[in-house]
């Protein structure tokens, strides 16, 4: 996990009010690779307190089936990976969606690829910037 050189934010395209919502907070060893499931902690809802689990429900909703299910998959997968509580990596992704919200649409749209919106968030949690991908 220590080799992990940032993150990205995955957001896509909703009928919200903002018209993105988030897909994923991926830790990233490089701009083609990351580490997945790296450990066996299982995804606990009840950790998650009333006021986090309605900004997920506003801001992290899944496209198909429960959110709770979503998250689920998105915390096992990618933050276990991370060295956060799972507390802290969706408080995370909503504080970076937040950032992002203060960007102009058409600066997320410039980072497309494959449908998704992948915006580049550096260790020290600056948003946008990619500069950790030029270094490896």
């Amino acid at each position: 996990m220590s080799n992990i050189r940032g993150y990205y934010l995955a957001l896509f395209e909703s009928n919200s009010e903002f018209p993105f919502s988030i897909h994923g907070l991926w830790p990233q060893y490089d701009g083609h690779h990351w580490p997945q499931f790296c450990t066996h902690q299982k995804f606990d809802f009840n950790r998650l307190t009333p006021s986090l689990l309605s900004r997920l429900h506003e801001l992290w909703p899944s496209s198909r089936g429960k959110d709770r299910n979503f998250w689920k998959v998105e915390w096992e997968r990618y933050g276990t990976c991370t060295e956060m509580s799972e507390k802290e990596y969706f408080s995370k992704a909503v504080w970076c969606f937040d950032e992002i919200k203060t960007k102009k649409v058409e600066w997320i749209l410039k980072h497309e690829i494959n449908g998704l919106h992948i915006i580049p968030i550096s260790l020290d949690w600056q948003i946008g910037q990619d500069d950790w991908l030029k270094n490896i």
